[in-house]
């Protein structure tokens, strides 16, 4: 009786959590968190608003947008472990909340085709330092929160994720995943539109892009954005068209070099992909990029003068830039322990990089953080993992997953000058997702597919 009074209200409630109104609510409260600068309170209210999604709809996908705009928000609290540490008490509901929902709405589990690749990620990670790294720096509480987190906690939630989400839950999957990206990229936009005008003069005193601490962040996510509303312009809607270019103006806002050159990385492909896929727009398309060239020429100096800052520091890169000298201490790590690298808790290379509290000591590359913390063994488990996730799109193209494949590539390449897939909570937490998500999509009938293979049948 309980039960049946509780699924009752429960779907009436489920109904609201699942509509778009929930999303505008998110958004307008994540505004308020960032212009009164209330990210401690903004913590509290949207873990509120996430546990009370995850008791009420059995579908996790609802408690994805406050999460991310939770993760934007805080991107500006830099070095602020003291501060947060003192909400611990919110571990205990959010473990009470989860340990609910995922028995309630217990599924049975799939474990999927990317299940291996991520454990042979796992064993390698968990390994990373062995026979070189000491009892006390691998069990310390920084090395066991990473090496479960980037290891065998993101294969269990790979697993929950695959088993909870599902394509046939009377709405279009891909439709709301991308609205739920495109509104955290609008609200990256919003933060970024904030600091400008807050420092109005300087801009206009120096004409010249702002620097600060958060801009490799809000370039990262806005990466994840923005091939999500070029996905929609190639599904009909042209109007999306403009806010994927607004969100490529966003990142060459942030004055950060890896989200200008990989930004325009990803508008290039996701060009190519509106070419190709979108017929009815296609003129209308390159008459718009042909304008676009044009008008970079006409204002050619004064593009050049405003983005200075930036490109002066693309060029300027020499022997005593840090990422060089992490990339030189990566090899060096490497060298001194071939199989399995120095570890994630190796913090001898703080005379370079002094890493802010709880993090690591990163070498801000991707490729040197393998080689450096994993050694042989991370480079053939992450090699054969990228191989895998290639495969993986191959057997499942369609218009939507092209997109999320440049998604991928455009946080790969980000991830080669920042720690970006390193830091689990919540690149890679994304970056998994969308693995399930490309193929749940797949599994959709009204996806349009790319390539239509005809099925063999034996004479």
């Amino acid at each position: 009786m309980i039960k049946e009074k509780f699924e009752n209200k429960r779907k009436s409630i489920e109904a609201f959590l699942m509509s778009d109104w929930l999303m505008v609510i998110c958004f307008l409260i994540a505004c308020t968190v960032t212009v009164f600068r209330i990210e401690v309170a903004g913590l509290i209210v949207f873990a509120a608003i996430i546990l009370f999604t995850l008791v009420f709809c059995d579908d996790v996908i609802a408690a994805l947008e406050p999460f991310l705009l939770l993760c934007v928000c805080l991107i500006k609290c830099f070095n602020s472990f003291n501060t947060f540490i003192k909400l611990w008490w919110l571990a205990i509901p959010v473990v009470a909340v989860l340990v609910f929902h995922f028995v309630y709405y217990k599924r049975k589990f799939v474990l999927g085709e990317m299940f291996i690749p991520m454990i042979a990620v796992s064993v390698a990670v968990t390994l990373g330092g062995v026979g070189k790294i000491t009892a006390a720096e691998y069990f310390s509480l920084e090395s066991v929160f990473y090496t479960v987190a980037l290891g065998f906690g993101m294969v269990f939630f790979y697993v929950l994720m695959n088993s909870h989400i599902g394509a046939d839950r009377g709405y279009s999957l891909i439709d709301k995943f991308s609205k739920i990206m495109i509104i955290m990229g609008l609200f990256c936009c919003f933060m970024l539109a904030e600091h400008y005008l807050a420092n109005i003069q300087k801009v206009l005193e120096e004409r010249s892009v702002l620097a600060f601490q958060w801009r490799n962040n809000v370039s990262t996510f806005l990466l994840f954005a923005l091939p999500f509303a070029f996905l929609r312009s190639a599904r009909g809607n042209h109007a999306w068209f403009w806010v994927g270019m607004l969100f490529y103006g966003g990142l060459l806002l942030t004055g950060s070099r890896g989200g200008a050159i990989v930004g325009t990385a990803e508008v290039a492909m996701c060009m190519i992909g509106l070419l190709c896929f979108d017929k009815k727009h296609r003129v209308h398309n390159i008459l718009i990029i042909v304008a676009g060239f044009v008008a970079c020429i006409v204002f050619f100096w004064d593009l050049l003068y405003f983005f200075r800052e930036t490109l002066l520091r693309l060029l300027m890169i020499d022997d005593d830039e840090i990422r060089v000298q992490l990339m030189k201490r990566a090899v060096m790590d490497f060298k001194s322990n071939p199989a399995f690298g120095r570890g994630l808790a190796y913090y001898g290379n703080t005379d370079v990089h002094n890493s802010a509290k709880f993090a690591l000591c990163w070498y801000h590359s991707s490729p040197f953080q393998v080689i450096g913390s994993f050694g042989i063994a991370g480079i053939i488990a992450y090699s054969y993992q990228f191989i895998a996730r290639m495969r993986f799109y191959n057997r499942r193209q369609t218009v939507a997953n092209a997109f999320i494949l440049i998604t991928y590539i455009g946080i790969e390449l980000m991830s080669m000058v920042n720690p970006g897939l390193f830091s689990p909570i919540p690149y890679l937490l994304m970056a998994t997702l969308m693995f399930v998500i490309m193929d749940k999509s797949a599994q959709d009938q009204n996806e349009q597919k790319i390539i239509k293979r005809k099925d063999k049948t034996k004479a």
